[in-house]
């Protein structure tokens, strides 16, 4: 008797297709897997820079704050030199000018002086004058006469004219006082402005030094020592040493109750006790197909959700490195 095998292959195999369909439908509603990710740092600037000095190669290990790189900017250097070179002027001019008019304070003063002791000289001649004649009036008449009117006038006349000549020149100080003050002050303003400019310089100096924004492994590095650089190039990619965060794929037969801010457990698939625990930041309600590693049988083709899972940088996963997603039954 003779058995047809075909009465064992087709029931065998529908047998195992649906195996397989229910396989893929047994995994538990509060589970599906994903890889762990993170996004490099790209380090870049928006000018043109020349690389004065490079501190890491492709492999290095740097730290946050580590200084990778130190780029210079030559229009900066010019205009930090021509501040300088202004600031120089102005205080040379400064200088010219406090001596201009301390000058002209000499002349004024030698004037007033001038003036002033002719006047006291006038006064002390008038004085003798009055004092030759009252002695002389004082003998011949037996009494003191006292100061003649007219020596009282001319006396009064030599002393309004000193005190007009004290206002005038006190005027006059008072006036050349102003203009070094004047001068200051723009000279000052002008000193302020090209400093406020230089710290600006300075400021976009700062820029200057290409430092690490977290702790992680150079993986590209796109310049070299004593060389120019454009503006907007990539400098230094920076790939973080922990995951930043999970991305998972919910199998498309899968109904999985998913939410933002759900919370989830971690759990390495090919390292079991490797653990750690995140949220659910995005949910995509598009279908894709899903990668290889996430299929639950890599020969047949499967479409899921996309899921976005947020890891703290405590977490010990491999990048790349397979993960079960387990959403906690009690949200």
């Amino acid at each position: 008797m003779k058995i047809n095998l075909v009465y064992f292959v087709v029931p065998l195999a529908l047998a195992s297709l649906i195996y397989v369909y229910k396989d893929i439908q047994s995994q538990s509603e509060f589970s599906f897997f994903g890889t762990a990710e993170t996004v490099p740092s790209q380090l870049s600037v928006d000018v043109n820079v020349w690389v004065e000095k490079l501190n890491v190669a492709v492999g290095s290990r740097v730290r946050k704050g580590d200084t990778l790189a130190v780029l210079s900017r030559r229009l900066l250097d010019r205009l930090d030199l021509s501040t300088k070179l202004s600031l120089y002027e102005n205080e040379a001019a400064l200088i010219g000018q406090k001596n201009i008019l301390e000058g002209e304070r000499k002349v004024l003063q030698s004037e007033i002086q001038s003036k002033l002791n002719d006047i006291d000289a006038k006064i002390r001649a008038l004085q003798l004058t009055d004092s030759l004649e009252r002695s002389y009036r004082q003998t011949v008449l037996g009494k003191d006469p006292g100061e003649s009117p007219e020596m009282a006038v001319q006396r009064k006349i030599l002393l309004e004219e000193k005190i007009a000549d004290q206002k005038i020149y006190t005027e006059k100080f008072a006036a050349i006082d102003k203009r070094e003050a004047a001068f200051q002050l723009t000279v000052g303003a002008r000193e302020n402005q090209q400093r406020a400019l230089n710290e600006h310089d300075q400021q976009e100096r700062m820029r200057l030094y290409v430092v690490a924004p977290s702790d992680g492994y150079v993986d590209k590095v796109n310049m070299a020592l004593n060389n120019p650089v454009q503006a907007f190039n990539q400098l230094i990619e920076i790939t973080p040493l922990h995951a930043a965060s999970v991305i998972g794929f919910i199998p498309e037969a899968a109904i999985v109750p998913v939410q933002i801010s759900d919370s989830v457990d971690l759990e390495s698939v090919a390292r079991p006790g490797i653990k750690s625990t995140g949220i659910i930041i995005s949910s995509s309600p598009s279908l894709v197909e899903m990668p290889l590693r996430l299929r639950k049988f890599i020969e047949i083709r499967a479409w899921g959700r996309e899921v976005k899972v947020f890891i703290p940088d405590t977490n010990e996963f491999y990048i790349g490195e397979k993960l079960n997603i387990t959403i906690r039954k009690n949200k």
